[in-house]
This record gives structure tokens, C-alpha cells and sequence, in this order.
């Protein structure tokens, strides 16, 4: 038994030091906002009440869960609603075109875009963005 759980620590611990940890991603419907976070611990500790039986009235016991789920969900929505409210009054205030065009992305929920892959003439892979851009601007002279 010594030797079967020595070989699992070995295994995890190589497995650990070659590929690394896995950051725990966020649920879809992360939010750090107090009365969702509290919402959700509520629904939470009535479904444990729900799934462990300890609850004799099962329909209102279903009820309220419901009904925190779909308080939650309005929660949420209104959130992202007065997200978006103020990335347009930014976009609309704005003078910068840098700053304009960041407020855009952030609006369209549109990720970091992934770098160009740029070679030089010795076929090396150019990490550098300036030395990029000269390579394209080049290029295309």
C-alpha cells in the first residue's frame, strides 16, 4: 500500500514539475458582486438542503431555489447592462482613438488578439514588437 501511494506522489509530482498546474477557471457567470455572491451561497446551502433530504417540503424548498436563480440571472444581466452603459459613455466622451477603440473590444467581449508570427531573414522567429513592425513596414516598401 506504502509503495502504491509513493508511486501516485511520484507520478503527480513529475506531472506537476513537467506540465505545471492548471489555473481553476472562472464559471461563466463569475461575478464579484456582493449581492450575487450572496445570492449564490443562499442557493447554494438550499441545494445541499435539496439533494441531502433534510427538507420535508420539497416543492417550496424547489421553489426558492428557483426563484434565487432567476434573481441571480437579473442580477447579472443588469450588471452587464450598466458594463456596457458605461464603456459607451466612454466611447462617446473619449477624444483618444486608443482609448475609443479598447472601450470597443471591451464592448464586444472580444479577447486579446493572438501576435503575427513574424520571421526574419535568417527564418528566426522575431519576438519583438518593433522589430515586427519594421520587417512588415519593409517588406511592403
Amino acid at each position: 500500500k506504502q509503495w502504491y501511494q509513493r508511486r501516485v506522489r511520484g507520478v503527480k509530482e513529475a506531472a506537476v514539475s513537467t506540465v505545471g498546474l492548471r489555473e481553476p477557471q472562472r464559471k461563466r457567470h463569475h461575478s464579484s458582486d456582493s449581492q450575487v455572491v450572496s445570492m449564490s451561497e443562499e442557493r447554494k446551502q438550499l441545494l445541499q438542503l435539496l439533494n441531502n433530504n433534510e427538507y420535508r417540503d420539497r416543492k417550496a424548498l424547489r421553489a426558492k431555489i428557483n426563484r434565487l436563480s432567476n434573481d441571480i440571472t437579473k442580477r447579472l444581466k443588469k450588471i452587464r447592462i450598466e458594463l456596457a452603459n458605461s464603456l459607451a459613455d466612454s466611447i462617446a466622451t473619449t477624444d483618444e482613438g486608443r482609448k475609443m477603440f479598447e472601450a470597443v473590444r471591451q464592448l464586444s467581449g472580444k479577447q486579446k488578439t493572438d501576435s503575427v508570427s513574424v520571421f526574419n531573414t535568417n527564418n528566426q522567429l522575431v519576438d519583438n514588437d518593433r522589430d515586427k513592425a519594421e520587417i512588415i513596414r519593409n517588406y511592403f516598401e
